[in-house]
């Protein structure tokens, strides 16, 4: 019998990073692809190319990505923090914090892609970690405003604006999978960022008690936007699933629904739990639950990134399924570990499996192409 390989030999294996050398070859050829541009994309390239004079030539791209990440991350869990059922009042400053770290956000976002330009240091792993970076930025969002309506008094419909804000994404890239090219529609993020920023001046202006004023009898304010998120939802569908029904096989030569099968299972799950749970978990934590959804959907869509860029097929089961199994084993056995730490202990899981798939993938690219994630290999000017 042969000896057993050593721990730090298998952790050493385990950093190399969850990409085969196939992949790694696919990943080097990939050229990034777009189709269109939303009307707010094309009235801000002036606002942008203004903003980007600013940032100095040593910033390396991936960094003006993580920080607007980082506004908009730590904006949105002191939001949460204060309104943990989404039901409660935060104070109004906070409000204005959340538009303004949004605007942050959409602007760096914006700027990577022109600052990698203008260095020359555009390359598969500054379109993967900023799409990453994407994926996770949604989630706050989703529930970044469903703390600013107070839509924690109707907890299904949190759940549905949350889900349908984390399938936006999912389908654009969804698309992407299929067909190459990641495609923009007249209407798309940016609009739907500007109208989250939007819905937070106003809770901010006038109030968080204003989205319950009736618009008309038994329809409050706060419906509006779930009505428009599902209106976004329906338009991304409109332009990009004819382009998915319309092949039979994606680019990685799968079946064009495959990305769809994880993504029902991870939904599914979700919607279980949220159902059986005896202590109503996703009234009683409308917030944590919906991050933990998020996150684990974040996890999907980076994966799915990943298969578009390297033609590769996308697994149907993932670690991504790990915490929601861990919550509903819980309910099965009569919750002997009570909800609220069993849906903490979920999110720790998640934010850990995220963040541990992401370091080894960026680790591997980064050593692979011989490239930094957060440095430039110069500082003398543009090229």
């Amino acid at each position: 019998m042969g000896r057993p390989t050593c721990l730090p030999a298998r952790l050493s294996v385990w950093l190399q990073g969850p990409l085969s050398a196939e992949q790694l070859r696919r990943l080097r050829e990939h050229r990034y692809t777009s189709l269109g541009q939303s009307v707010l994309d094309a009235a801000l390239q002036p606002w942008w190319e203004w903003l980007l004079c600013f940032v100095p030539l040593h910033i390396a791209p991936n960094a003006l990505t993580l920080l607007g990440l980082f506004a908009n991350a730590v904006s949105t869990l002191g939001l949460i923090a204060t309104c943990p059922g989404a039901r409660e009042t935060a104070p109004h400053w906070l409000y204005a914090c959340c538009s303004l770290c949004l605007l942050v956000y959409q602007s760096l976002d914006a700027l990577d892609g022109k600052q990698a330009r203008r260095t020359g240091t555009a390359s598969p792993l500054g379109e993967l970690f900023d799409h990453g970076c994407d994926a996770v930025s949604t989630v706050f969002l989703a529930v970044g405003v469903c703390v600013a309506v107070r839509l924690g008094s109707h907890p299904a419909l949190t759940l549905f604006l949350c889900c349908i804000g984390n399938l936006l994404f999912y389908c654009a890239h969804w698309h992407a999978y299929v067909s190459g090219t990641l495609r923009f529609g007249r209407l798309d993020v940016t609009e739907v960022q500007f109208a989250i920023m939007g819905f937070h001046s106003i809770s901010f202006v006038f109030g968080p008690e204003v989205w319950d004023v009736q618009l008309v009898p038994g329809v409050p304010w706060k419906f509006l936007p779930v009505l428009l998120v599902a209106v976004a939802f329906l338009y991304t569908l409109n332009y990009n699933l004819p382009a998915v029904w319309g092949r039979k096989f994606s680019k990685a030569g799968t079946g064009t629904f495959l990305p769809g099968i994880p993504l029902a299972i991870g939904m599914t799950m979700a919607i279980v739990v949220a159902s059986c749970s005896p202590g109503s978990v996703l009234r009683s934590q409308p917030c944590l639950f919906c991050l933990m959804l998020g996150l684990n959907v974040a996890k999907l869509a980076t994966l799915l990134v990943v298969c578009q860029m390297t033609m590769s097929p996308i697994c149907v089961l993932d670690s991504a399924f790990f915490s929601p199994t861990l919550l509903l084993i819980n309910i099965l056995l009569g919750c002997p570990i009570p909800e609220s730490t069993a849906l903490l202990t979920a999110i720790v899981i998640s934010s850990m499996d995220l963040f541990l798939y992401s370091f080894r993938l960026c680790r591997q690219i980064s050593y692979f192409l011989h490239i930094s994630i957060f440095t430039l290999p110069y500082t003398d000017g543009a090229r």
